[in-house]
């Protein structure tokens, strides 16, 4: 069974609409009672509780037509607001029953969430009875709070999230009430991570489940309290009780502790103000009840440093209760102590009992005459020592008055609650006029809400028949397709069967002709016979003629007969050879009678073939009608079968990727060793202890150390404008606004020197990395797992980013105490949204926390185990250089709002370099110390407002301008302005108002260059957003600030001119005209206390750590003095050599 819950919850839809909410550390508890606590924070939630988690699942896996009909609960809490805004979120109605006595505040937080709210009956059992009734009645959903699987799969998703957060966690403590939430998390827990323990917490006077386990079955609770009404159950769930005594995975015991820990008001209360003090949030009593179990639970088993997890189920607490729940808190702590006791009625007598206390305070008093001898006092005492000074009070005054303890007295504690009760009982007199109004209303509403009904009945039948038609005309489609489908079928079998029929015509015609041309043939054989013939007789003719001649001749000569009997013969016989003639002509021979009778049967057969080919036609008709019905009913079974198969092959794929993700979560905790040796992979120091030196903290000036850096870098060979350094400088100080700093300009500026240099000089430890064009993930800059090698290939700049955050120790060179630098050289090469986008983020969340308090990047190092965390902490600062040419991706507004963008001039002049000095270990600064570097940055704005708001005045001046182009510059912008001006070292150096401004000024300007003109970005140079936008910014640079204008027209100029039509900024020529020496420039003049003086060389007595005596030092010198130990200095430094002494 539990492997089919944890496949639910992997399968869960809850974030469709909740949240993965944060597992907080909760440091002032956890050092309270010695053990590691964290808060799983679901009183975050959209409904301020974890209840929408399940609710959502149980409604979103429900079949299409069961969400078309809605859904139905009853609740008057959290469940309730889950439903709502489940049922909002899938666009479906969610009635919402709730009892007529219910808050209005809490009918009208259902009803802002989309619900469709139903007020009926006295009671919770009355309204769900209804519910369930009309659930059955309508066709809807009924939803229940916990005893459900998909419900309970939802809120186990909460144990997912914390095996995610927290891999090291130990105990997870669960506030009880129908046993929902306990048990989803305890069987996710039980199956995927058997070793950590699950302990229920119940409020005493609705402990249902510990009274279950007692009896070994499910009991009905006589009384139930309603302090914590959040788990204000009087029976625990039939299917949460049927999960909780399952056995885990590895059958260590059952998934839930057996032993229930249970707490009272007080603690509640308590735990209430230890949730408020640690996040300063207030949650509902049952939100605290885990904290109180965890607090009970440590005392009663003396548990020390284990990783305990609080999950803080809600926050929906009822503001009237405050009062109450703070005076309870101060009993729960024991911080107050109640004592009744009986003084003197005399004169100063309670004076004589203040002073028996001996200075404690007293919280509370209550006096009441007894007789005319003795009063009755009830007081109530703060403690500082608990338990043991409350003995001690109590042990004080007996010795001099007849007093007894009330503290542990219930009825002590109502009498201090007195007003609260008064309080009570007025909201229920009002709710109870409330209902009397509900009902009136109800009474004479009867026949509206009947016609409703009807209404309702009418329309929903309605829309079953609109269903059913809709569904009918599905069906009637289908088939017309499918009939569509048969004729055209049967249209091609029909022309397939005419072609067959035509080509047989066509072969019998053949046949025919064939026959008839033979027959053509036969006949003129024979008429070719008779002609032959008749010339035959013809011939026999004549030569009859000629013997009819001859015997007429003859019987002339003979004489012998009548001549008239001989012409008679002759007539007769002519008579008859004539007939003969005819009839020969006429009279077919033999063989033509014979062919003719073979003609004749051929013709009865091919007419009796023609009527069985026909008979055939029709059968064949016939057999395409069935052939088509046989085909139709084919196509739905095989449309079916596909469904069918779909599915399965759905909820295959849905079991394979639970039970992958099950079997990646169990791997993380089967093969410890494994992640192990990937983690010391990346955790390999990329920086030798051969090579890292421990910072050492001491006080270092910070204009010292810039100086010596611009020194050092000009001694080396390499100048820069010292408003770029100290830009650059500042960008890196003010990391929590602009995580990203990048130099741009022209190639061979020196923008990846300075990074470099800036390292080498300042004792900060340096990463180049080289961005490559193909890179288009994280896993490009970090490494990734190699499948073939079987091993995490760890880039350099992983392992190095792993060692910032390592303590320094004799084994490991941990740079966690120091600073470090990484340089993404030409991050525009590749999108840096594809490689840089989440580090962005997460570089940002900095921001909202103290400490070491740093968000993480996951770093994946194989399928199936968990990744390697990776620490973004504060001592690591972000770089880039950025060419502009064709072959580099221009930066989204993502980068450009979290970056500040330094651009080098280009050059007027071209500087030769005489030498190439070396950088190593001998003239590298010392290691610089976080805590010195921390000890620069400005953490809060200290201008005045008459300081600062000409700046503010100024930047709302420019985003009037730009709301012609339907742009603006955000709050964040601004901020980011003011804190960089604060943090800008010759702001925090200057001495005087004039000063002052003047630094300002100048570090307003670097701003509206780095921070404001990239937002310009893309405007049109030309038309309305010239005249209308760009034209009065250029006004605004032009008059300036107090008088003083900036000198940014020039580049303003350009950057109209050189866009084709669009504004782009890309110079910085405005730096040209204040390049100075480092010797003149303004961050070598500071105050000592006694009046102006300059700050010494970085080289010039670098062993004495007290920067105020080599800053007196150096100006006791003569100016000529100075000049000459200056060239020395930078001679020895040229030379590898730095003296001792000068």
């Amino acid at each position: 069974m539990l492997s089919r819950v944890v496949r639910q919850i992997l399968q869960a839809t809850v974030y469709d609409v909740a949240i993965e909410t944060p597992l907080e550390a909760a440091p002032r508890i956890s050092q309270k009672i010695n053990n590691n606590i964290r808060f799983k924070r679901e009183d975050l939630q959209p409904v301020f509780s974890f209840k929408l988690r399940g609710a959502y699942n149980r409604i979103s896996q429900l079949p299409k037509d069961q969400l078309e009909r809605g859904v139905i609960c009853a609740s008057a809490g959290n469940h309730a607001q889950g439903v709502a805004l489940s049922g909002k979120k899938l666009g479906i109605p969610a009635i919402i029953v709730m009892p007529s006595t219910t808050p209005d505040i809490k009918v009208q937080a259902v009803k802002n969430l989309g619900g469709q709210v139903v007020l009926h009956g006295d009671s919770f059992d009355i309204a769900n009875k209804y519910a369930k009734q009309r659930a059955e009645a309508e066709g809807l959903v009924f939803i229940p709070p916990y005893d459900d699987e998909l419900v309970i799969a939802g809120q186990g998703t909460i144990a997912n999230e914390l095996l995610r957060q927290w891999r090291d966690v130990e105990y997870v403590f669960v506030a009880v009430g129908g046993g929902g939430l306990i048990a989803g998390v305890a069987a996710y827990l039980g199956e995927v991570a058997p070793h950590v323990k699950v302990v229920g917490v119940e409020y005493e006077e609705s402990a249902c489940l510990k009274a279950a386990l007692e009896s070994n079955e499910r009991v009905i609770l006589p009384h139930v309290g309603l302090f914590a009404d959040g788990t204000a159950v009087a029976q625990i769930g039939e299917l949460p009780f049927e999960m909780i005594r399952l056995m885990k995975s590895d059958n260590s015991g059952p998934i839930v502790e057996p032993v229930i820990v249970t707490v009272d008001t007080d603690e509640i209360c308590a735990a209430i103000k230890d949730t408020y003090d640690e996040n300063r949030c207030i949650v509902e009593p049952s939100g605290a009840m885990a904290l109180a179990g965890i607090k009970k639970y440590v005392a009663e088993h003396q548990l020390t440093d284990k990783n305990m997890v609080s999950i803080v189920c809600g926050a929906n607490m009822n503001f009237d209760r405050l009062r109450y729940i703070a005076e309870r808190t101060e009993l729960g702590e024991r911080k107050e102590a109640i004592y009744a006791v009986t003084i003197p009625e005399q004169k100063g007598a309670f004076l004589q009992f203040c002073r028996a206390l001996q200075g404690r305070n007293i919280t509370e008093f209550n006096y009441r005459t007894s007789d005319s001898n003795q009063a009755q006092v009830f007081v109530g005492i703060s403690l500082k020592g608990g338990e043991t000074e409350r003995h001690e009070i109590h042990e004080l005054l007996k010795q001099q008055y007849d007093v007894d303890d009330l503290s542990d007295d219930e009825v002590a504690k109502l009498k201090s609650t007195r007003l609260d009760e008064i309080s009570n009982a007025e909201n229920m007199e009002r709710e109870r006029i409330r209902a009397e109004i509900v009902k009136e209303r109800e009474a004479w509403a009867t026949q509206q809400n009947d016609d409703r009904k009807k209404l309702n009945a009418d329309r929903t039948e309605l829309e079953k028949q609109k269903g059913a038609l809709s569904a009918l005309q599905s069906e009637v489609e289908g088939r017309k397709v499918e009939l569509e489908s048969a004729e055209r079928m049967i249209e091609r079998k029909e022309q397939r069967l005419e072609q067959q029929w035509q080509r047989r015509n066509e072969q019998l015609q053949d046949e025919v002709e064939e026959q008839i041309r033979e027959r053509r043939k036969s006949l003129e054989a024979t008429e070719a016979n008779y002609r032959a013939e008749n010339d035959r007789l013809r011939e026999a003719l004549n030569i009859q003629t000629g013997l009819i001649s001859a015997f007429e001749q003859l019987n002339q000569q003979l004489g012998g007969k009548d001549p008239a009997e001989v012409l008679r013969a002759l007539n007769s016989q002519s008579d008859e050879l004539r007939r003969l003639r005819e009839e020969l002509a006429t009279r077919p021979t033999e063989e033509m009678r014979d062919r003719n009778r073979t003609l004749e049967s051929e013709a009865m057969n091919q007419r009796l073939r023609a009527d069985e080919l026909e008979r055939q036609i029709v059968n064949n008709k016939i057999a395409i009608a069935e052939t088509g019905d046989l085909r139709r009913q084919n196509s739905e079974l095989i449309a079916e079968n596909k469904s069918l198969a779909q599915k399965s092959s759905i909820f295959e794929g849905a079991a394979n990727e639970a039970q992958a993700e099950l079997n990646r979560l169990r791997a993380a905790y089967e093969r410890p060793a494994e992640v192990e040796a990937r983690y010391n992979e990346i955790e390999m120091p990329h920086i030798s202890v051969e090579s890292a030196k421990q910072p050492v903290q001491h006080d270092i000036s910070e204009l010292s150390w810039l100086t010596g850096i611009g020194n050092a870098c000009d001694t080396y060979g390499l100048h820069f404008n010292p408003r770029i350094l100290k830009a650059f400088h500042t960008a890196l100080k003010t990391a929590e606004w602009s995580p990203l700093t990048v130099l741009a300009g022209v190639s061979g500026t020196g923008k990846s020197e300075l990074p470099r240099l800036y390292s080498h000089f300042g004792g900060i430890y340096f990463e180049p990395l080289s961005v490559q064009p193909n890179w288009d993930s994280q896993e490009s800059m970090l490494g990734f797992f190699n499948s073939i090698d079987n091993k995490f290939d760890a880039q350099p700049v992983l392992r190095f980013l792993a060692q910032s955050q390592q303590p320094w120790s004799n084994e490991y060179p941990g740079l966690q105490d120091a600073i470090c630098l990484v340089l993404l050289d030409e991050l525009n090469l590749a999108h840096p949204e594809l490689y840089f986008a989440e580090f962005l983020s997460k570089l940002e969340l900095r921001r909202g926390r103290k400490g070491n308090d740093v968000p993480f990047i996951p770093v994946k190092i194989g399928a199936g185990m968990k990744p390697y965390e990776l620490p973004l902490g504060r001592n690591v600062l972000w770089a880039g250089t950025m060419n502009q040419d064709e072959t580099t991706k221009s930066l989204s507004d993502k980068v450009l709002d979290r970056s500040i963008i330094i651009n080098f001039p280009r050059p007027t002049e071209l500087k030769r370099r005489l030498e190439l000095s070396p950088l190593d270990e001998k003239n590298r600064s010392p290691a610089l110390h976080k805590k010195s570097w921390q000890s620069w940055l400005a953490q809060r704005s200290d201008f005045s407002d008459d300081q600062v708001n000409p700046f503010k005045d100024f930047i709302e001046g420019m985003n009037a301008c730009l709301s012609v182009t339907g742009r603006a510059l955000g709050h964040r912008v601004w901020q980011s302005v003011e804190y960089y001006m604060a943090n800008y070292p010759d702001v925090r150096s200057a001495q005087g108002e004039d000063a002052r401004a003047k630094a300002m000024h100048i570090a307003f300007e670097d701003q509206l260059v780095q921070k404001v003109m990239p937002k310009l970005r893309g405007i049109d140079t030309r038309g309305k957003s010239k005249t209308e936008c760009l034209d009065k910014i250029r006004g605004l640079i032009v008059t300036g600030i107090g008088g003083n204008s900036f000198n940014l027209t020039e580049d303003f100029d350009l950057a109209c001119d050189l866009g084709y039509g669009q504004f782009v900024w890309q110079s910085a020529n405005y730096l040209n005209s204040s390049d100075t020496d480092w010797s003149t420039s303004p961050t070598t003049k500071q105050s000592d206390g006694a009046g102006d003086g300059e700050d010494p060389p970085a080289l010039f007595q670098i062993g004495e750590p007290d920067v105020a005596k080599r800053r007196k030092a150096w100006n006791l010198k003569s100016p000529e003095q100075q000049k000459e130990l200056r060239r020395k200095l930078e001679e020895n430094a040229k030379a590898g050599k730095i003296p001792d002494k000068q």
